[in-house]
C-alpha cells in the first residue's frame, strides 16, 4: 500500500480528534443516550408527556456506538503505521 500525503495524515488526524472529543462528550455522567421506543418494557423505561417512551442504553456496551471507540483506536493505529 502506498503511504498516504502530508495532507491526508492531517485529515485523518483532524478527524480522529473530532471523534475523540465526541466520544469524551458522550462518557460525561450527566449525558445519556436513549432509544425510542412504542411502548415501556421496563420500571427504567420513562415515558414522556407527549406518550414517547425512552429507554436508555449502555453506553460501552450493547450498542452499535460501541464501536466509535475500536474506530478511533484503529485509525490511530493506523496513522501509526502509515
Amino acid at each position: 500500500m502506498a503511504k498516504i500525503t502530508q495532507k491526508q495524515r492531517r485529515e485523518l488526524e483532524r478527524a480522529a480528534d473530532h471523534l475523540q472529543r465526541a466520544l469524551a462528550y458522550i462518557a460525561k455522567p450527566d449525558v445519556l443516550i436513549a432509544l425510542r421506543r412504542s411502548a415501556a418494557t421496563t420500571t427504567l423505561d420513562y415515558t414522556r408527556a407527549d406518550g414517547a417512551v425512552v429507554t436508555e442504553i449502555n453506553k460501552e456496551i450493547g450498542s452499535d456506538f460501541a464501536m466509535a471507540s475500536t474506530a478511533l483506536h484503529e485509525l490511530k493505529t493506523f496513522l501509526e503505521m502509515n
